[in-house]
């Protein structure tokens, strides 16, 4: 899944551990998400999937003999026995062949069968994979979703993240240099997507700073890789110098504004 989300699956993992009090929680991630994935509490075997690899040897004339065998390599040696429930909230053929493929004795979510047809349970995963496409009309937060589709009772709570200690102390030093004056709001910015028509205009970015900073005190932080400082450049142009920071390529995902 994208990293959205991956954060969003932190109630599916406190559930999880309240129902089965005693189990081993693996999460297996794309390796791309592999930091994001460090910050979800409650997991106590963290698996990355090689997608880079495989996507490098599919991309390549007469590829697939070899993706396939890295694939079944990394189901050896990720599952050396089947386990007891797949939880699979990706909606897609790879995750539902994933699922079918570590021999779990219980699938929740899409999954694949021995006729290699994709299918859905329990019912909420079904309606979870229609509504994706309607998302106007669904009237269920994704967080609660999630849940439902791996047969747990949503809880109430929100997301939850565990910030490293030592991310924490380098934001606080970082802090303390800005000056920034007591009471004053923190808002972040984040300009760029995965894709440019996923992206909001730069204009509305500082349409809506300014339109903030006429009615309080605030100081904006964007936030970004360093291939999106063109977009970081282009607000901070327009919005008064001694109210934004640009951070873009300057942050690890760990490093987060102190509470």
């Amino acid at each position: 899944m994208r990293l959205g989300d991956l954060i969003q699956t932190t109630p599916v993992l406190r559930c999880l551990r309240s129902q089965y009090p005693g189990s081993r929680i693996t999460l297996a991630v794309k390796d791309l998400f592999r930091e994001s994935a460090r910050l979800l509490p409650g997991v106590d075997r963290l698996l990355p999937f090689p997608s880079v690899s495989l996507a490098m040897l599919l991309d390549q004339e007469g590829g697939w003999p070899e993706a396939a065998r890295l694939l079944g390599e990394w189901l050896r040696e990720s599952f050396p026995r089947p386990p007891d429930v797949v939880v699979n909230l990706t909606p897609n053929s790879l995750g539902g062949i994933l699922a079918y493929a570590t021999g779990a004795r219980e699938i929740r979510g899409m999954a694949a069968y021995r006729t290699w047809e994709l299918g859905n349970r329990p019912d909420w995963a079904s309606y979870a994979l229609v509504v994706s496409r309607a998302r106007q009309v669904n009237p269920f937060n994704l967080v609660d979703l999630f849940l439902r589709e791996g047969g747990l009772t949503p809880d109430g709570r929100g997301l939850e993240l565990a910030v490293p200690p030592e991310a924490e102390a380098e934001v606080k030093e970082f802090w303390q240099g800005l000056q920034v004056p007591p009471g004053t709001k923190l808002v972040g910015l984040f300009p760029g997507a995965s894709k440019p028509e996923r992206c909001w205009p730069t204009d509305r970015f500082v349409r809506t700073a300014l339109l903030l900073l006429d009615s309080r005190a605030c100081h904006f932080f964007i936030f970004g890789s360093a291939k999106e400082e063109t977009l970081g450049e282009a607000i901070s142009q327009q919005v008064p110098a001694a109210a934004i920071t640009s951070l873009c390529g300057r942050t690890t995902l760990p490093c987060w504004p102190p509470t």
